[in-house]
């Protein structure tokens, strides 16, 4: 009996215990009168049973007992105590129920009525405990002081569930603690992910050799493949260092969820749930707001926004492995008959008999605080025994039990969601580039709008010769394209189809821009030498479109574009009127299918205002300058009818 109540059982500072089949308690040990004297107790109630005041003893014994059990919970330790005291407050606690559940067994004539006492005392104390891990967890500053009072919580729980109370209200007790506890580890996430953003150089990996791969990239999924090993020095990873240290951080992260969540009574599907909601909440209260805030804060550097979106498509990817990682952890890790055999420290299945042991635990934690001799007797109640070696460890079969996967994380969206932000914001400011180099150009023969040239239009038709046409595109344009190839260079290791949408979406905003140079609304005249200009600087365009600036886009995707405008000024500078209006709406052999009426129209009013104003200024029309008149006003009328602007 003695080396009973001396025993101890291992207790980790965080409060974990380990199990050791050649401990004391194995031994099935009875006889609970013999250390502790009930007899005073039995003597009182058999007086008032022969007086005839058994109601009256049973009343005053539950309101001293019900007083008693206050006095325990008001002693309740701050946040600021120490691991020592969790133990003695529940403790002491499980020993109050200990005994009065003893007594109701033996008491002669105890019946509903002390039950009855025992449930309501339950149901009022449950309420206060949630309020006890509330107050503690809100006061805990660490991650081991909420396991620390997790771990406690969780053995009071499985020894007044096998004490036959009810425990369901205490799950609101864990879960209380479980989100402190959360938000903890959100907290320390977040600065450890905000200085991996911080310390990130937004540069492809190279690894000049193998001293180069070092951990976290040394365990990226990346860089533990066949095909990366076999390749020679210089390797070169798309993505930055972020990536990998990211990767590692969330793994990490579901590691520490999965310490909380060791050992309480969750079936594999309800872990692999609280993991992934877990997780997900990394996701949408960390992770979400931080690479928002990058891709704010790269949003006038092109380039880091392309090195972002290769790393957010390439973490995209990776969450198909933590989701594998995380169901991986979430399975049922089962004992061996070797382990059993060594005496190990074993995981098991929940619910299990073994779940005694927390009794003796605290049995023995409270033992030494001066209650020996009450506790002893506690040690040798009939349901407190203990028999290792009648566990049966689960044999390989039973692995068939493992589900499937349902657990869904929300990374996959998150980084799909802010990889499109991404790639948007890339797409603006690629535009917004070219109409910096737009906004540069000049036409001489354009009056008004942003292409309007410096040479006054009186100064121009005085000229006594024509000036030679152009022979090469405009610096303006020249310069964008050579920078719209070196930075689509930069394309390389972007998702195809974003580099490809970029390609085309500058395309289409250079057609924009020369459409609203050529025959905006702020265009009033428009003179051949800009219309000469003009065709040199698309040829251009179509020249940049013909050397394929991004991998595998479909060049004649991007010339159809530009044919917008370069067929509708073969149009004009060939007068050729006669097949457009033949052709027009046919969908083969019409070489001005790009052309619309309404453009073409645009064109020709500006071009006949400069004829109006040329003969106004001259004074004089020569008889063909009169009848291209003529033509320009039946062309537009007959353009007008065929769009139905009349």
């Amino acid at each position: 009996m003695k080396e009973l109540a001396a025993a101890s059982i291992p207790v980790a500072t965080d409060g974990s215990t380990t199990a050791n089949s050649s401990s004391p308690w194995t031994n099935t040990i009875t006889n609970i009168e013999d250390v502790v004297n009930f007899g005073p107790v039995y003597r009182c109630l058999h007086i008032y049973a022969v007086s005839g005041e058994r109601a009256e003893f049973e009343h005053y014994y539950f309101t001293q007992r019900k007083k008693q059990c206050q006095l325990i919970l008001s002693l309740s330790p701050s946040q600021q105590v120490s691991l020592r005291n969790y133990s003695e407050f529940f403790s002491t606690l499980v020993g109050f129920f200990l005994l009065d559940d003893y007594l109701r067994h033996t008491m002669p004539g105890a019946g509903s009525s002390y039950q009855t006492y025992l449930n309501d005392l339950w149901a009022n104390v449950v309420p206060k405990l949630v309020q006890f891990a509330t107050k503690n967890a809100e006061g805990c500053k660490t991650d081991t002081e909420l396991l620390c009072l997790k771990h406690y919580s969780v053995l009071f729980e499985y020894t007044m569930a096998n004490l036959g109370f009810h425990t369901a209200g205490l799950t609101e007790m864990l879960e209380v603690i479980r989100k402190h506890y959360n938000d903890l580890l959100i907290g320390q996430w977040r600065e450890r992910l905000n200085s991996i953003v911080a310390d990130d150089n937004y540069t492809a990996i190279t690894l000049n050799s193998s001293k180069d791969l070092t951990p976290p990239l040394s365990t990226y999924l990346s860089c533990c493949t066949l095909e990366f090993s076999s390749q020679a020095y210089p390797r070169v990873l798309a993505f930055s260092p972020m990536v990998p240290k990211i990767f590692m951080a969330i793994r990490d992260y579901i590691d520490a969820c999965l310490i909380f969540v060791e050992n309480v009574n969750l079936s594999w599907t309800e872990l692999e749930d609280t993991l992934s909601r877990a997780t997900n909440s990394l996701f949408t209260e960390c992770l979400d707001g931080i690479i928002n805030r990058m891709i704010t804060d790269s949003e006038k550097n092109l380039l880091r926004l392309i090195q972002l979106t290769i790393n957010l498509n390439e973490l995209e990817s990776a969450c198909e492995h933590l989701q594998a990682y995380l169901h991986e952890n979430a399975r049922p890790q089962f004992c061996t008959s070797k382990d059993l055999d060594n005496g190990d420290m074993v995981s098991v299945p929940p619910f299990h008999d073994i779940l005694l042991l927390p009794i003796v635990i605290f049995i023995l934690e409270l033992s030494k605080k001066g209650t020996e001799k009450l506790l002893r007797s506690f040690s040798n109640y009939h349901y407190l025994l203990f028999q290792l070696e009648d566990f049966k460890p689960a044999q390989p079969d039973d692995l068939s039990m493992v589900h499937s996967s349902r657990s869904h994380l929300y990374g996959v969206s998150l980084f799909k969601d802010t990889r499109a932000r991404s790639e948007t914001q890339i797409y603006t400011i690629l535009n917004a580039r070219i109409e910096e180099f737009c906004s540069l150009a000049t036409y001489e023969g354009i009056f008004g709008g942003p292409g309007e040239g410096t040479i006054p239009f009186d100064e121009l038709i005085s000229r006594p010769a024509p000036s030679p046409p152009p022979s090469r595109a405009s610096d303006y344009m020249k310069d964008l394209t050579a920078w719209l190839g070196s930075t689509f260079s930069a394309f390389t290791n972007l998702p195809p189809k974003v580099a490809q949408t970029a390609c085309i979406s500058a395309s289409k905003h250079i057609v924009r821009l020369l459409q609203n140079i050529l025959m905006g609304p702020n265009v009033k005249m428009v003179m051949e030498p800009a219309l000469s200009q003009f065709a040199l600087d698309l040829a251009e365009c179509e020249k940049f479109a013909k050397t394929e600036p991004v991998p595998g886009i479909d060049k004649s995707i991007l010339l159809l574009i530009f044919q917008e405008l370069s067929q509708l000024l073969d149009l004009i500078k060939k007068e050729d009127w006669r097949v457009y209006f033949t052709n027009h709406n046919k969908p083969v052999g019409n070489p001005y299918d790009r052309v619309t009426p309404g453009a073409a129209i645009h064109l020709l009013e500006r071009i006949r205002e400069a004829e109006k104003k040329k003969s106004s200024f001259l004074g004089s029309i020569k008889k063909e300058e009169r009848e291209r008149r003529k033509n320009l006003d039946k062309v537009i009328s007959q353009l007008k009818d065929l769009s139905g602007r009349r």
